[in-house]
């Protein structure tokens, strides 16, 4: 995240497994992240402007899982 001028925090910590749980709480996506979809569904329908990706399967791809 701070590569491509996110703002990670740590949003919480989990006791008993010991990992930190963090995401990126900028207010926008910053100037050096390319753009993404949510899903499949949206990048298909894009016909203008598409993004390189979605943010679905570039998560599964990373080993992440997204939070809401």
């Amino acid at each position: 995240m701070e590569e491509t001028e996110g703002e990670p925090d740590v949003i919480a910590f989990d006791k008993s497994s010991g990992d930190y749980i963090f995401c990126d709480c900028s207010p926008e996506s910053s100037v050096g992240r390319p753009g993404l979809c949510y899903d499949r569904q949206a990048l298909d329908s894009r016909k203008k402007n598409k993004p390189r990706s979605n943010v679905r399967e570039t998560a599964a791809s990373m080993g992440i899982e997204l939070v809401t």
